[in-house]
């Protein structure tokens, strides 16, 4: 159904409806938008992968006591694939876009550390053939105390 209805604005306020709807407030569509809304907050704050962080929403969501207007709200959610595009124009609204290059990598004190402040960043070495090395002291006293150490095809 096409809806003819528009409201005109002037810094946020409304200041005029000129044509009407020609349909009944649907509660259910207004409470989805307060969620995709809610979800695109969260995609630009948070550092969860956006697939998960749209199902800990969803999820959410869905554990409140099911009823026929919950049922009406969920159908009107669009899946993830449907709005993931908005989402991570959402998220690089506020990270900075990745290097295309290893040359273009500057890691910024944020990305240098772990969750409990240790260095991650062991080494970083070269311009235009950078080498970065991740990991932590301790997993290093680890590898050296072991006597065999297996690497995946990466480390040829």
């Amino acid at each position: 159904m096409d809806c003819p209805g528009t409201v005109n604005t002037t810094d946020n306020l409304v200041t005029g409806f000129p044509r009407d709807h020609n349909h009944p407030p649907s509660h259910a569509d207004i409470k989805a938008m307060l969620f995709l809304s809610h979800l695109s907050e969260k995609a630009r704050s948070c550092l969860d992968p956006l697939p998960t962080l749209y199902d800990s929403e969803i999820i959410q969501f869905r554990c409140r006591e099911w009823d026929e207007n919950t049922r009406q709200i969920v159908e009107n959610i669009p899946t993830f694939t449907a709005c993931k595009s908005s989402l991570y124009r959402q998220r690089n609204t506020e990270l900075s876009r990745q290097p295309a290059t290893r040359q273009n990598i500057d890691l910024q004190a944020e990305w240098r550390e772990t969750s409990t402040g240790q260095n991650f960043v062991l080494s970083e070495d070269g311009d235009i053939n950078k080498i970065l090395v991740f990991g932590t002291s301790d997993n290093l006293l680890n590898k050296s105390a072991t006597d065999i150490f297996l690497s995946n095809s990466h480390f040829n």
